[in-house]
């Protein structure tokens, strides 16, 4: 059907699909050039403007309503309030561009997708503490007052509840602290972050409880007879001004402590006045109460029992949490300090050597710096992607240089990681000597290792980077090959990757056989070249020289065995001697029992053959102890 349509035709039709693919390029190429990653400088810098406005915010709100008058009128202060409530929803249209971070650690640019999330989480928050009410309220005010019915005062008061609608901006300032703390990836700069927040709440609280301190002078106004002298601790609220708000005096917490600050309006008091309650509203929130400024009516005294308890609660998790951050450390660090204090302590007890210690340390170190993720199992809490792709970050500089790895897959690498024992080795350290039982092959990261003869009278190869050793025992269990051929130490210092015969027969090859057979092959070519008669001699030498002892003690053991068995053959001849002589003596005495209670003799003869008797039987207990 195509082929039969006119050319001119279908190079229209060619024509308008290339045009679609340009404009639909184009669109999302602006699409994506409008996205904000959350990770970007330009993203950062303006989190950083933001932080800085919030905080102005929220010390200029309750600062203003309670200790400025506030008017409808353009001033340099409503300007720069008006400016941040702009860049505030500038923030806003920002946020629906700005790309995040899901549940699965997946970046997700879909505006739609973005739109739904920051609609379902701050979005009505942000936006009510942006929108300049203020402005609209005085905008929407009549020109003449009187004649609309509208009151001044009315005014004001509805002016500062909406702008204390404004101090939601404090979730704002918490939620950017919390994102910078999640998003660095250094203990410290974290560390720093989380104990910031805490002090930022610790100091807004003070700066908004003090505010409210000074405003319950208006709110609970007290006042008490004017011909009335100052009570010494507190009065009842007695008094009630006239329409022009005399006959009677105010009496509050700051008549009570400094009287002519209460009665100056001059506009330089009014940092004194936010001083004193500042002052009043940090002791008791630290529960320290010195007592100079005290609650003179049941509004003030209601609200420093809410201070107090507010105090107590804010403070302990503040100054608790600024404690904990204060001893805690990197758990890293953490698990290697445990660690070299157990073996200092078990090298204290045993009395090892300077030089063995030194380097059981310097494997401690090596391996949290080579292999962290094998000192504890924080890296369990992840998904198994996550944790492969930390894994080979971590081990970029191990197992990542070794060409063997660094060809593989990521996920095999990773996996492979776990399974790696960093190792170190200084000059002409031996990593193994010939005829030792080999229960681990090694791969070389870094350096060069001799390879020589069991005698160690000559380097027989050398091996560098990419190569590994001691390969041929993890595949045999019999004598001779189970033991090392050669003898292996570092030419120059050596960074070297154990892995044991249990993880290559367990853990390897199930899940990939590919590579076990892989070493295997290279084993079995390796082994043809073993000299096994030589080895045989040699192991057979050491057997020697092991068994020497043994031998000789089973020697020793047959010698007395001998004897013992002569004398005990000795003893069984003389009992079975003795057994005889005993049975001719029982057949003479029943003998003579028998001629002496069936003869018809006298006395006499019945006592010579009682005497007779008496005399066989001494005589046979004389040869039996013979």
């Amino acid at each position: 059907g195509v082929e039969k349509l006119p050319t001119q035709f279908k190079q229209r039709l060619q024509q308008r699909a290339e045009a679609a693919r340009k404009r639909a390029a184009r669109r999302t190429k602006i699409k994506y050039r409008l996205m904000l990653h959350p990770d970007r400088p330009i993203r950062v810098v303006w989190d950083m403007i933001s932080v800085a406005m919030l905080a102005y915010t929220i010390f200029d709100i309750p600062f203003t309503l309670i200790f400025v008058d506030t008017t409808c009128a353009w001033d340099t202060h409503e300007i720069l309030n008006f400016s941040v409530d702009m860049l505030f929803m500038l923030d806003v249209c920002l946020n629906f561009n700005t790309a995040y971070i899901d549940e699965t650690s997946d970046l997700i640019t879909d505006h739609k997708l973005i739109a739904k999330k920051y609609l379902r989480s701050w979005f009505m928050i942000d936006i009510t503490s942006s929108i300049p009410f203020d402005r609209i309220i005085c905008a929407a005010e009549p020109a003449d007052q009187a004649s609309s019915g509208f009151d001044s005062g009315q005014i004001v008061r509805i002016f500062k509840i909406i702008r204390l609608m404004k101090l939601a901006r404090v979730l704002k300032f918490l939620r950017v602290l919390k994102k910078w703390e999640q998003q660095t990836g250094s203990q410290s700069v974290s560390t720093t972050i989380r104990f910031c927040k805490f002090i930022s709440i610790l100091m807004i609280s003070a700066h908004i409880c003090g505010c409210f301190w000074m405003w319950l002078i208006d709110v609970g106004a007290c006042y008490i007879p004017e011909d009335m002298p100052f009570p010494e601790y507190s009065a009842e609220c007695s008094c009630t001004p006239d329409a022009n708000g005399e006959g009677c005096q105010a009496w509050n917490w700051l008549v009570k402590y400094d009287y002519e600050l209460s009665q100056t309006s001059d506009t330089q008091k009014t940092t004194s006045k936010y001083l004193v309650s500042l002052y009043f509203t940090i002791v008791t929130l630290a529960t320290v109460g010195y007592g100079d400024i005290q609650p003179t009516n049941d509004v003030e005294r209601g609200y420093a029992i809410l201070l107090a308890l507010l105090g107590a609660l804010v403070f302990a998790f503040c100054i608790g949490s600024i404690s904990t951050l204060a001893s805690q450390g990197n758990k890293t660090e953490a698990v290697i300090e445990e660690a070299l204090r157990s073996l200092t302590d078990y090298f204290r007890l045993r009395n090892v050597p300077r030089e063995l210690q030194f380097r059981a340390k310097t494997h401690v170190f090596h391996m949290s710096r080579r292999a962290p993720h094998l000192l504890h199992p924080c890296l369990d809490l992840l998904p198994k992607r996550v944790r492969n792709e930390i894994v080979n970050y971590v081990m970029v500089d191990s197992v990542g240089c070794i060409d063997l790895f660094r060809r593989m897959d990521p996920d095999t690498r990773a996996n492979l990681s776990w399974y790696l024992t960093p190792v170190t080795l200084r000059t002409k350290e031996y990593l193994f000597k010939a005829l030792e039982v080999g229960e681990e092959m090694y791969f070389i990261v870094k350096g060069e290792v001799e390879n020589m003869s069991p005698n160690e009278d000559r380097v027989v190869s050398k091996c560098g980077p990419g190569e590994f050793v001691g390969e041929i025992p993890l595949f045999h269990d019999t004598f001779p090959l189970a033991y090392r051929h050669v003898t292996v130490r570092a030419r120059n210092g050596a960074e070297l990757l154990a892995l044991t015969k249990h993880d290559l027969h367990t853990r390897i090859k199930p899940l990939y056989p590919d590579i076990y057979q892989a070493i295997k092959d290279f084993a079995d070519a390796h082994r043809e070249h073993v000299p096994t008669k030589f080895l045989s001699d040699k192991l057979g030498e050491l057997s020697h020289m092991r068994t020497h002892l043994i031998h000789a003690q089973k020697e020793t053991f047959l010698e007395s065995k001998t004897r013992v068995s002569n004398a005990l053959f000795r003893y069984s001849i003389a009992r079975q001697s003795v057994a005889g002589a005993k049975e001719d003596t029982a057949g003479v005495h029943g003998a003579a029992v028998t001629s002496l209670w069936l003869g018809d003799h006298n006395g006499r003869r019945k006592s010579t053959a009682v005497s007779s008797v008496s005399s066989m039987t001494a005589r046979m207990g004389s040869d039996n102890l013979t």
